[in-house]
């Protein structure tokens, strides 16, 4: 015969902590649902074009901020973030195989995109995606920003700007700032650094981006290749610890600015490595055109790395290079520095050029230029360098005396210095 149960009289039975437990593990259980599906992966299915359309994601979204919006399905897609309304906050966001454009140039209030997720927060792989944003935020504890394939993040400067944790611009990858836009990267920003990545960045019109330390191309195992420029008054590159560029060019043009470390403070440890090996690039070229500014604590080298190649030049209109530590022309590989006619200007402690076991170190001074060391110049420091420094109607000063009446000047047995006054 079978037994009935009555509940309220088990309940009456029970003791009241044990009620208590119960609805506690309900409860919890239910929190922990909710927050599995909060975290759950949102696809887009591009049946509506505006982010904030429930419909146009799978499952029924917007996603949450503690889940991943992804981009996946094949073709062109438009997300439009004009006139929505509610939070454009999402965990995280990864576009894998689609060509997004996602424009949000005409909206107002709040931020384009927050992504507050760490990890590779922000994952931009379709080859021909493109960012059309005022504010970018990403988790700057742990977030990242990875622009590959081809894909373009572009800043134009109408609003806040960007915050990132760490930010890389590889396989073919694009970032872009103008008019104004301004980005902070609290830890790296690397470019063209992976293994055999290609990626670009252009700062433009008064856009200002800082970052923690910048590795410019160099991939590991093989050569990525990077392609920088800065250009425009008011343009400028805060970079807080060290510079190195391997495997392509950095341009500084048209009265941009550049600093790494504090403004003329020399700080040890803080370096510009123009031709470095330790992440595996070949060599690198830095630029410093028509009025343009390089400014930083520390040491510099030109070609540092074993075998590497590394070249400077500083080109006219009061361009300068100004260095609080040592510049070396020729570390342990083959190093040029060439300032051309025009009032160019590069200024260091102690110069050094052919410094390193079988390294070539050269520096030629145009009509008109200056290289200022302020303690000493040496050339062919080591017996098996090779050492030149030109002299073509420009000016070398050594301490506070013209270079034509050698004050602190060492030219080594392999060290040639050749006037043309």
């Amino acid at each position: 015969m079978s037994q009935k149960f009555d509940t309220r009289k088990l309940l009456r039975k029970s003791p009241a902590w044990s009620i208590d437990k119960l609805l506690i593990s309900f409860l919890l259980i239910c929190g922990s649902l909710q927050s599995n599906l909060d975290a759950q992966n949102y696809s887009w299915n591009g049946t509506s074009a505006h982010w904030h359309d429930g419909a146009a994601w799978s499952p029924f979204g917007p996603p949450s901020t503690l889940g991943t919006a992804t981009f996946s399905i094949f073709g062109d897609q438009f997300v439009d973030w004009n006139n929505t309304t509610g939070n454009r906050s999402v965990g995280r966001m990864h576009i894998l195989s689609s060509d997004v454009t996602f424009d949000g140039t005409n909206s107002t209030g709040l931020p384009q995109l927050t992504l507050l997720q760490s990890g590779q927060a922000l994952l931009v792989s379709g080859p021909n995606t493109t960012f059309n944003l005022k504010d970018l935020r990403i988790n700057l504890y742990a977030g990242s920003l990875n622009i590959r394939d081809q894909g373009t993040v572009s800043l134009d400067g109408t609003g806040k700007g960007a915050e990132i944790n760490a930010l890389e611009v590889n396989v073919n990858g694009d970032f872009r700032m103008s008019h104004g836009a301004r980005t902070l990267v609290t830890n790296q920003f690397r470019i063209g650094s992976a293994s055999g990545d290609d990626g670009s960045l252009v700062l433009e019109s008064g856009s200002y981006l800082s970052v923690g330390e910048g590795i410019f191309g160099g991939g590991i195992g093989s050569n990525g290749y990077y392609l920088a420029n800065l250009s425009g008054a008011n343009t400028k590159l805060d970079v807080g610890t060290n510079l190195t560029l391997e495997s392509g060019p950095l341009t500084i043009d048209h009265q941009a600015k550049l600093q790494v470390g504090d403004d003329n403070t020399f700080q040890p440890g803080v370096t510009v490595n123009v031709g470095h090996s330790v992440y595996g690039g070949s060599g690198g070229v830095l630029r410093i055109h028509a009025g343009s500014n390089l400014t930083q604590g520390g040491d510099a080298s030109i070609a540092a790395g074993s075998g590497q190649f590394g070249y400077v030049n500083v080109i006219g209109g009061g361009s300068q290079w100004n260095i609080a530590g040592d510049l070396v022309v020729g570390g342990n590989g083959t190093g040029e520095l060439l300032m051309n006619t025009g009032l160019s200007y590069v200024r260091n402690q102690t110069g050094r050029i052919g410094a390193g076991h079988n390294s070539t170190g050269t520096v030629a001074i145009g009509s008109g230029s200056v290289w200022h060391n302020r303690t000493s110049l040496v050339l062919g420091h080591h017996i098996a360098s090779n050492s030149r420094l030109d002299i073509y109607s420009g000016k070398v000063v050594v301490g506070k005396e013209h270079i034509a009446a050698p004050y602190n000047l060492e030219i080594g047995d392999v060290g040639l210095a050749n006037f043309v006054m």
